[in-house]
């Protein structure tokens, strides 16, 4: 009777831990949001555009920014700044279209995103892609979304 007590305590203590673990995640997960969300509009604010890749799922996400030849890269997890990195790059806006057709096959409901806000001489161009980004790196695109794509290839941008 008493290991059977015991076993029930042992039980209970252990989906006690694993509810708390949990917990403890979610939480990373969402202070992280915030402050991409933050980064983000703190880039935009500076420099007239800012990119941001992530996924619901991880407690990191990458934001970057074009201005006078050089890209402004923040590499942010646990809800902090764990990485800022220069590269030489530019940000030829040019036309941007809407969501090609090729992505639709790389839309996702919830996970993977790519969001862009950028200051173009048409206006401010702005849209969230919820896609899977293996998926958005090997469709087909052109112009605005093939630079962004191989932008993020070459900024090393995965998980």
């Amino acid at each position: 009777m008493i290991m059977k007590y015991f076993k029930f305590v042992l039980l209970i203590c252990m989906i006690a831990q694993c509810l708390s673990s949990c917990s403890t995640i979610n939480q990373s997960i969402i202070r992280n949001h915030k402050k991409t969300d933050k980064v983000f509009d703190d880039m935009f604010n500076s420099y007239g555009n800012a990119f941001t890749a992530g996924s619901s799922y991880i407690n990191f996400s990458y934001v970057w920014s074009y201005s006078n030849g050089k890209v402004f890269l923040a590499k942010l997890s646990d809800g902090r700044i764990t990485e800022n990195i220069e590269y030489l790059g530019d940000l030829d806006v040019g036309e941007i279209p809407k969501q090609d057709r090729a992505f639709k096959s790389c839309r996702e409901m919830d996970g993977d995103y790519i969001v862009y806000r950028v200051n173009s001489s048409s206006g401010l161009k702005e849209e969230e892609l919820i896609v899977n980004i293996q998926c958005f790196m090997n469709a087909k695109k052109e112009g605005f979304y093939q630079k962004l794509s191989n932008d993020i290839e070459s900024f090393g941008i995965t998980w």
